[in-house]
């Protein structure tokens, strides 16, 4: 099968509020990564089955009006106001579901980081010189079948953030830094 998937954030600040700092009157940052996954999955027993995808993504990434923010950069240059900045990816995701016992079935997923490219426009906004990495993600279910026509489920996810740098720096970072706040 293929699936295809999207998801984005931004803001637009036409009254930028880093004006009073020295920031231009407009601001924003906008992220949105798409992707395709290619799967195949077998049913290696009556009652289980695994799968497997190939994931493709693509990013977009743009900063605009926050100068004001690049003075710790080890390129103040590539900061901000540098277009759109674009990378390719690929990663993996493993996955397992089955019935345990006639009244419980779970379901285990591993989803790989997605190893992207680096994109030169941002290198100096984003870690490791423009370097824009999605953190694995693993998760299991159990549902729980205690009556014909009844289901409880429970279902847990973890997403890896402290592993990558653009999301797993701690705020006392820039206070160790420096930067009041």
């Amino acid at each position: 099968g293929i699936a295809g998937f999207s998801a984005g954030v931004g803001s637009d600040y036409k009254g930028s509020p880093y004006v009073r700092f020295g920031g231009d009157e407009r601001a924003g940052l906008l992220l949105s990564q798409s992707g395709i996954a290619t799967a195949l999955s077998w049913q290696v027993l009556p009652e289980q089955a695994l799968g497997l995808s190939l994931n493709l993504a693509y990013q977009l990434y743009e900063a605009k009006g926050l100068d004001v923010f690049s003075t710790n950069s080890q390129n103040p240059g590539r900061f901000s106001d540098q277009g759109k900045g674009e990378a390719f990816g690929i990663g993996y995701t493993l996955g397992w579901s089955g019935q345990l016992l006639p009244w419980l079935e779970g379901a285990l997923s591993y989803r790989s980081k997605t190893y992207s490219e680096r994109t030169k426009r941002y290198e100096g906004l984003l870690p490791n010189r423009g370097l824009l990495e999605t953190p694995a993600i693993w998760g299991g279910a159990l549902a729980v079948v205690p009556a014909p026509g009844w289901v409880i489920a429970v279902e847990g996810q973890r997403i890896e953030y402290a592993s990558e740098a653009a999301y797993g720096n701690s705020i006392r970072q820039l206070t160790e830094q420096g930067i009041p706040f």
